[in-house]
């Protein structure tokens, strides 16, 4: 095999050359997930891997939860397939966990806090089925959760880890969260 044969394969296999999908959801269920902490240069991945795709379908699909952001393979966002979410979270969760527990040491974010912050989260967004990270952020400091440094992300990265919360699309340009078993029911 020649590094031509060797550059044609890896084109083909990671559907940048030849694709047959025409949807995002068909992309990212096939990829198994798509790093995406970078929004805009994601939505672009997973655009010049399909037939005919232009920033305004991509985004379409993202805020009708055809796929979904969020910390999956460890803490940096991914977009999943609904249909994959749970295990692949049931899969790595764990190993998020691990990396996620120093910081948790340092920053004082311990079991009880992890569990009212949870509460909070859970009785909002039943209530209001979509909200964005400032509006949860807000929320969590009216039951007294300190949300400062950063541990307004350890306290959603933890919600998503249990498969409690999921990206809900976007509120104008910010992302926002849903419940997952009213996003992606089972």
């Amino acid at each position: 095999m020649t590094s031509k044969d060797i550059s044609q394969y890896r084109l083909l296999n990671q559907r940048l050359t030849g694709t047959e999908y025409t949807t995002p959801h068909q992309l990212v269920k096939w990829m198994g997930c798509i790093q995406a902490q970078d929004y805009g240069m994601a939505k672009w991945a997973v655009g010049c891997r399909l037939q005919q795709a232009t920033d305004a379908t991509v985004e379409k699909d993202f805020n009708e939860g055809k796929f979904l952001r969020t910390h999956v393979l460890r803490p940096t966002w991914h977009f999943v397939s609904p249909e994959d979410i749970r295990w692949m979270l049931k899969l790595s969760a764990p190993r998020i966990r691990a990396f996620a527990r120093p910081y948790h040491r340092q920053l004082g974010i311990d079991a009880t806090i992890l569990r009212k912050s949870k509460k909070a989260i859970t009785k909002a967004l039943t209530l209001d089925k979509k909200l964005t990270r400032p509006q949860l952020t807000e929320i969590l400091r009216k039951e007294k959760v300190d949300t400062t440094d950063t541990r307004m992300g350890l306290l959603l990265i933890d919600a998503e880890l249990d498969a409690l919360i999921c990206s809900a699309g976007r509120i104008g340009r910010q992302f926002a969260y849903g419940l997952l078993y009213e996003n992606t029911p089972q």
